[in-house]
């Protein structure tokens, strides 16, 4: 029986990526050098613009140009179909893409499988020191604030440099590792990183009368546009009789205790809903300094004028991890809703 070769990832060969756009579109395009792929990095930036009111608004600089740059560079059949603009993002963002399918703990090591045009690639990485992620986040972004907007910009290079000195194996390739792929395994792993290690020992523990750790909290409430989905999605959602009362973790067709029909069955989240729980633990002494910083930021932001002196040690440190949180949370794209859904309620629940 003959046995089906792996699909490899080979960066030499060209790619023919199809897009919809009116229509379905096809092109040839080369995969980037590591170079091309810095020096697009290098040219994008995103500027936030702080409106009043705790409002903001964020924008891709020339981003549409910068994509229409890269994609002339490497298409090769040139007497192809015109690509505009938009559609020339379309293509670099489809052999950019690296979709994350698990992020395995081995030990000190992540194994982090991920798609890839045209293959399936496979990375091991020890897990970094905190200077090692120190370093590389100071140098992997850039950030520029002004009164009223913050300029950002990112580069690959450190992450390419980090994967390197992480680097413990790779299947899936027919040559050298890109540095898109280096950079994505690398966030995969600080990112992951970051979850497990959420909590502060220096300010809270999970189970400490202070509550959950504020590093923790603050992160829960940047993402709690998506800690849970509406009622019937919700992980902890509770099946309750509007006649009686009665209620029910199964889904309930009927009432068994008074007979209702299904019409009387309501779902709503449950106490122990990631939601809830926030909202709980935003009761807890670092729950309110949360707030209180959160509410500081606000202010500021609206063109009040806020000093060092108005504010004491500890709000600074909660307002440090605020921004950084927010940071990482613009330049990064998160790809772990469900597991980070699955940790909220697991701390939160021993509390």
């Amino acid at each position: 029986m003959e046995q089906t070769k792996t699909p490899l990832f080979d960066a030499t060969k060209p790619f023919v990526v199809p897009i919809l756009s009116g229509g379905e579109k096809r092109c040839e395009v080369r995969f980037p050098s590591d170079e091309e792929w810095c020096g697009w990095a290098r040219a994008q930036r995103t500027v936030r613009h702080f409106l009043g009111r705790g409002k903001s608004q964020s924008e891709d600089v020339d981003l549409p140009k910068i994509n229409a740059e890269l994609f002339a560079k490497i298409r090769t059949d040139k007497d192809g179909p015109e690509f505009d603009d938009a559609e020339a993002g379309m293509v670099i963002g489809r052999i950019e893409r690296c979709a994350v399918a698990s992020v395995e703990r081995e030990g000190i090591n992540y194994r982090i499988v991920m798609k890839v045009p045209g293959a399936r690639a496979t990375h091991v990485l020890r897990m970094p020191t905190a200077k090692e992620m120190q370093d590389h986040e100071r140098a992997s972004t850039s950030v520029v604030a002004a009164r009223r907007s913050v300029e950002t910009r990112a580069f690959l290079e450190p992450s390419g440099a980090l994967y390197d000195k992480l680097h413990v194996s790779h299947d899936g390739y027919a040559g050298a590792v890109p540095i898109v792929h280096k950079s994505a395994a690398v966030s995969e792993v600080i990112g992951n990183l970051a979850i497990e290690g959420d909590d502060d020992p220096e300010i809270a523990t999970p189970e400490s009368p202070e509550g959950p750790g504020v590093h923790f909290l603050i992160r829960s409430v940047l993402r709690q546009g998506t800690l849970c989905g509406p009622e019937q999605e919700c992980p902890d959602r509770v099946f309750r009789c509007r006649q009686c009362g009665y209620s029910a973790k199964a889904e309930l067709d009927g009432c068994p205790a008074c007979g209702a029909g299904w019409k009387a069955i309501d779902v709503s989240h449950g106490p122990a809903c990631p939601k809830n729980l926030l909202d709980e633990a935003m009761e807890t002494p670092n729950g309110v300094l949360v707030r209180r910083c959160f509410r500081i930021l606000g202010a500021k932001s609206m063109g009040l004028t806020i000093t060092l002196a108005d504010i004491t040690e500890e709000e600074f440190r909660a307002m440090e991890m605020i921004e950084a949180a927010r940071q990482e949370q613009i330049s990064t794209e998160d790809s772990s809703v469900q597991s980070f859904q699955e940790l909220l309620i697991r701390k939160l629940s021993r509390r």
